[in-house]
């Protein structure tokens, strides 16, 4: 019976150890975020962040009357990277997210000619 209970305790710490490994690994920006782009185009944005720092989500330009999808990851360090397309033939998306809940960065679109680009902010839902 003693090496029932001693086997018994071993697992259960096993079980709150991976527990809070797993925590400590979830993305300190996972949710869902959203705001403005504005510059050659204008229009808004809404990105979920996963648990591991993956970003899909979407975006409307008011200019074009078009709808986009956005992936792309956020870093550890709030480093913010999403993609339309692929970075040869779209627009991509860089900037920071930070612990407070606020966004922001720069926007270009490499497919028009000329280029457009702007900047975009946004905030945690």
């Amino acid at each position: 019976m003693k090496r029932f209970s001693w086997l018994l305790i071993a697992l259960i710490a096993v079980a709150v150890s991976c527990k809070k490994d797993k925590e400590a690994n979830v993305s300190p920006f996972a949710g869902n975020w959203s705001g403005q782009y504005a510059g050659n185009d204008q229009g808004t944005w809404s990105v979920t962040v996963s648990d591991d720092g993956e970003i899909s989500g979407t975006g409307q330009s008011t200019r074009l009357g078009t709808t986009f999808g956005m992936e792309g990851n956020v870093s550890k360090d709030g480093s913010f990277t999403a993609t339309i397309g692929t970075v040869a033939t779209g627009s991509e998306f860089t900037g920071t997210l930070t612990g407070e809940g606020t966004a922001s960065g720069t926007w270009t679109n490499t497919i028009t000619n000329p280029p457009m680009s702007g900047t975009w902010l946004g905030e945690r839902q």
